[in-house]
């Protein structure tokens, strides 16, 4: 949305999702691409799930003060999720979902996210990678700064 005026394409993208639009226009995609007709209506069908379910859990109490995504991507290509060399093949019923935001206020036990792997052993390494990933802290974390416009 080049040149538009980012509230308004804010809220372009907003209608976009909660209409169901956007989800039509990507299942069309996708039919185009030689997948399922029926992605919008029924894709938790079509899509594989982990056999390891659970969540991350936060080791303190706090406010989440910094996120590394760097972090966050290595631990996702461990599990699978990403390629680590082209011939790599990605699984799509592994990674992270339900993350913690920047400035959340948390306590010991509460999840950071879900993980989703293939195994009880890489499900505790991407568990142990996602908590160093997670900065929590006493004080909220000031917001992000916004360029507003261009000088």
């Amino acid at each position: 949305m080049q040149g538009a005026d980012p509230v308004d394409a804010a809220d372009k993208v907003t209608v976009a999702i909660s209409s169901g639009a956007a989800m039509q226009k990507f299942a069309a995609m996708i039919t185009a691409l030689g997948g399922p007709p029926d992605m919008a209506e029924d894709w938790r069908t079509h899509l594989p799930q982990a056999p390891v379910v659970g969540d991350v859990t936060a080791p303190v109490a706090g406010h989440v003060t910094a996120i590394d995504g760097e972090a966050l991507g290595l631990a996702v290509v461990s599990l699978g999720g990403g390629r680590k060399v082209e011939t790599d093949r990605i699984n799509p019923a592994v990674g992270l979902t339900q993350m913690v935001g920047l400035g959340d206020q948390i306590n010991a036990g509460d999840p950071l996210c879900v993980l989703h792997a293939t195994d009880e052993d890489t499900a505790i390494a991407a568990a142990e990678a996602v908590r160093k990933a997670i900065t929590i802290g006493e004080q909220v974390a000031p917001g992000p700064l916004i360029l507003k416009e261009v000088i």
